[in-house]
């Protein structure tokens, strides 16, 4: 059964390894609502916010607490890199079509760098067949030349 929303801040707020600035990015994005991309919270927003509630927050800080939230405890939290910029709570299948584009453009950007930069390296192709393993299939444009 897939968590709620509600049930994954809960727990990660919950969470006592839970820096008190990350908890502060969470409340900040939790109280923004409604949520989704649309309602995305800027950096600024997002520190400003923290620092209404006693939390003085850097740029390095909020982005290491979105990365955190987001592959530690699973809060589904989204990025958006054009107008509105900002954070968001993921709802819906779109929220998570937005968040994922522009990552995996990055991805397939930094692989094409790689192989320019040494396109016969043992490293890519050891890279290549580990996310053939983890993730089960062959990603178009990750191919080692």
């Amino acid at each position: 059964m897939r968590s709620t929303l509600a049930q994954l801040v809960l727990v990660a707020r919950m969470t006592s390894a839970l820096r008190p600035s990350y908890r502060a990015v969470l409340d900040a994005l939790w109280e923004r609502k409604p949520f989704g991309a649309d309602q995305a919270m800027s950096l600024a927003d997002v520190q400003e916010w923290c620092r209404s509630h006693g939390v003085e927050i850097s740029d390095r800080v909020v982005k290491a607490a979105v990365k955190e939230l987001i592959e530690v405890y699973r809060v589904p939290i989204g990025a958006r890199r054009q107008a509105p910029c900002g954070y968001y709570l993921i709802v819906s299948p779109e929220d998570i079509q937005k968040a994922l584009d522009p990552l995996v453009g990055e991805i397939r950007s930094l692989v094409q760098r790689c192989k320019a930069l040494d396109p016969d390296t043992v490293y890519m192709r050891q890279l290549y067949g580990q996310l053939e393993v983890e993730f089960g299939a062959t990603a178009q444009g990750m191919q080692p030349s």
